[in-house]
């Protein structure tokens, strides 16, 4: 009687969730729409559990923002509460483990944490489940379970059920800190980053509601943004280092990128460091799938020849929906993967991703979701992370050399060899490699034979050509009556950048060439 009570309890709080949700969007000014998101991560903050985690994502990982205290901590219980949970779990009063044991300064999600120490001096961090939020969780976890599949959910065909299942397991996962100390500790021994500090466990310690880990101090992403220029491209390099050595050598991603998961601080000798908590949800990613989305992006950058729809395929996509789009998969490679296809320091202002994707596929965009594996969208959460971490920080890092160095040319040259599995009998032969679409684009300006004017560019660039060529080209394509810039890059974007000749022209001593190839 006591859980169906709870559950009705818990899905009349999400009922006011939704309601207040509403309230945002019906709102007419700023103002309006300022007090209904305070009033809705109140709520959120109330909840605890699946709706206080939507929160965090609302939160993002910087700026100001009405859910931010959600992602850096909510009003903790008090400690005549969090007592006898914390003394269940070790079968013992707390005096027999902890010499002090302080009241926590903010609270999460699953559960909060205290600051307190060893009866040998040591100084440790103390995380403590929420009284019944497992049941709260499976409440909310089977009330995710009837959700409708409407928009693009039904439309698409998208796979809602393995997208719950996906929900489910990871929610019971980060329950069990049990389980998260062991990915802790594990993620601790084969991810080694200079800058990065994994707070070491107590596994003896540890049970099903209670973690103890090394204590930390720092501050937030936000606090970071005032540091130094060279401060903050340490903390970047740190973070993109992480996540290539965690996807693609050890194969376990951590997997909730926000900002409470994160402190900063400056060693002894003052060198930034990241220190990355919660190991709740982590990703496991199979060796043959980082070697497929290794040799893809290899491919991508190389212009190898390989087929994008099996190596999609490797990694999980319905390849028989794939099959409609197979056209669009080289340039659609090139887009997804650009910050690795830059030699140089990347702009992440300049990655126009959903723009570009929605160019390139129009509606089939949802066609190209549906087709992911569920599992990946807590990948995507990673890099999406990471991408608004790097905004954050207002630096810019070459992504394809911090790769390189994090996995060594024995894995790159395995990934290169890697070999895509043969397309099943009713896509062989029918599906384009990546040479179909142009690596880079070329400008050439000959005076007398001899090269005045050499430029190179990612082919994308051909989509913004009277940006980027020189105006010496420029003027002399608008000369001619027959030529126009426009036209040309119409042509690029309807062949979906693939190897052509743009503009030559032979004027005298003087010869023009653009070319994609």
């Amino acid at each position: 009687m006591i859980g169906i009570v709870q559950t009705l309890r818990r899905w009349w709080l999400l009922l006011r969730i939704v309601w207040r949700s509403r309230g945002i969007r019906r709102a007419t000014t700023e103002e309006g729409k300022l007090r209904a998101q305070q009033a809705m991560a109140a709520l959120l903050a109330d909840a605890r559990g699946l709706p206080m985690k939507v929160g965090q994502v609302l939160a993002g990982v910087g700026g100001e923002s009405p859910f931010r205290h959600l992602a850096t901590g909510v009003k903790p219980l008090p400690m005549e509460r969090v007592r006898p949970l914390v003394e269940a779990s070790l079968e013992q009063p707390m005096e027999s483990t902890f010499a002090t044991f302080e009241e926590s300064v903010a609270a999460a999600s699953l559960g909060q944490v205290h600051r307190a120490t060893l009866l040998d001096g040591t100084p440790v961090a103390v995380k403590v489940r929420y009284p019944h939020i497992d049941a709260a969780v499976k409440a909310e976890l089977q009330l995710a379970g009837w959700v409708p599949e409407v928009g693009p959910v039904k439309t698409w065909g998208f796979d809602l059920n393995g997208y719950k299942r996906v929900l489910h397991s990871t929610l019971l996962g980060e329950l069990d800190y049990l389980s998260e100390a062991q990915r802790q500790s594990d993620f601790r021994s084969h991810v080694e980053v200079d800058g990065l500090l994994v707070p070491k466990v107590w596994k003896e310690l540890c049970r099903p509601g209670l973690l103890v880990q090394e204590f930390v101090s720092g501050v937030f992403l936000d606090d970071v943004k005032e540091w130094s220029h060279k401060e903050r491209l340490k903390v970047a390099r740190t973070l993109l280092v992480t996540l290539f050595q965690s996807l693609f050598v050890y194969g376990e991603v951590h997997g909730d990128p926000h900002q409470g998961n994160a402190l900063y601080f400056r060693r002894e000798d003052g060198e930034p460091v990241m220190a990355l908590l919660d190991y709740g949800c982590t990703i496991p990613i199979a060796r043959e799938r980082r070697l497929a989305l290794l040799h893809l992006i290899v491919a991508t950058l190389e212009g190898r020849d390989t087929q994008p729809l099996s190596c999609f395929g490797v990694l999980g996509f319905d390849m028989h929906k794939l099959f409609y789009i197979k056209d669009k998969l080289p340039a659609l490679c090139r887009i997804l993967f650009q910050p690795f296809l830059q030699p140089r320091a990347f702009a992440l202002e300049d990655w126009k991703l959903g723009a570009s994707i929605q160019e390139l596929l129009g509606e089939q965009k949802w066609w190209f979701r549906s087709a992911g594996p569920p599992e990946l969208f807590l990948l995507m959460r990673a890099f999406q992370g990471l991408v608004l971490q790097m905004e954050a920080l207002d630096v810019r890092l070459p992504w394809w050399p911090f790769v390189k160095r994090t996995v060594g040319e024995s894995l790159l040259d395995e990934a290169r060899s890697w070999t895509c599995p043969p397309l099943p009998p009713e896509f062989a032969g029918q599906a384009p490699s990546m040479k179909t679409i142009a690596h880079s684009l070329h400008v050439r300006v000959k005076t007398d034979g001899v090269v005045t004017v050499s430029m190179d560019f990612p082919s994308e660039a051909a989509a913004e050509l009277e940006r980027i060529i020189p105006d010496e080209v420029l003027h002399r394509i608008e000369s001619l009556e027959d030529v126009s810039v426009l036209e040309m890059v119409e042509k690029v974007k309807a062949t979906d950048f693939a190897p052509q000749d743009l503009f030559a022209w032979e004027d005298g001593s003087k010869q023009y060439r653009v070319w994609l190839a």
